[in-house]
């Protein structure tokens, strides 16, 4: 869970391209999320332990959107909802009947589903980009709307270590996201649908009666 509020190919991912490629990636990241508004899609998140065992697999639906809105629900096994309307955050987990409330900073380096809304203000200060190799073939600029971007967060204190996003014409199709102790979180997208039009209350978020709230921050 807790990658998953950050968020908000294991071995086939090879090293960063390196050198002169960092601004060339950079440049061309910027323009391939910088028209995005809004972006719908299903998704299966996988978690590997470092050793390549699978811990979870989940799936469901996610909506991002400008400004820093953010609906990401797991389905399947188990029911939890990630939802923001840009200044608030809350986590709901229908089984615990539970609900936190926090504030939510619109930082790409602490929520980096905040990429897919095309908010490319903060890439530059927020990650080093890079090209990433995969399945021995590199990445390169004039591919970009096909090709796979390393993120790695400035940073120190991050959750995460590194962030590998993959596109396909211009569609997200997968984000990679590695931890400090080596766990992989990969997430792939299906039926993704760019800038459609998003109604701002699957950004709003109402506990339903009974539950615990529990307010943090």
């Amino acid at each position: 869970m807790r990658l998953l509020i950050a968020f908000i190919m294991t071995s086939m991912v090879g090293p960063a391209v390196r050198g002169d490629t960092g601004n060339q990636a950079l440049t061309a990241l910027k323009g391939c999320l910088g028209d995005l508004h809004s972006v719908s899609a299903n998704f299966q998140q996988q978690l590997y332990a470092s050793d390549g065992y699978l811990v979870q697999d989940n799936s469901g639906s996610m909506v991002v959107a400008a400004p820093g809105r953010i609906r990401w629900l797991v389905e399947s096994p188990m029911e939890q909802w990630v939802i923001s309307d840009g200044s608030t955050l809350w986590l709901y987990d229908p089984d615990l009947e539970q609900v936190i409330i926090r504030p939510f900073d619109q930082n790409l380096a602490e929520a980096p589903a905040l990429l897919l809304t095309g908010d490319t203000e903060q890439l530059g200060g927020a990650f080093l980009v890079d090209f990433a190799v995969v399945d021995g073939e590199q990445s390169k600029a004039e591919d970009a709307k096909g090709c796979h971007f390393k993120l790695t967060p400035r940073d120190e204190q991050s959750l995460y270590r590194e962030l590998t996003l993959s596109l396909n014409e211009g569609l997200p199709v997968g984000i990679t996201i590695v931890d400090s102790l080596e766990q992989r979180t990969r997430i792939s997208f299906d039926n993704a649908v760019l800038n459609g039009e998003v109604d701002a209350n699957l950004f709003t978020f109402e506990p339903p009666p009974g539950v615990d709230v529990i307010h943090d921050g």
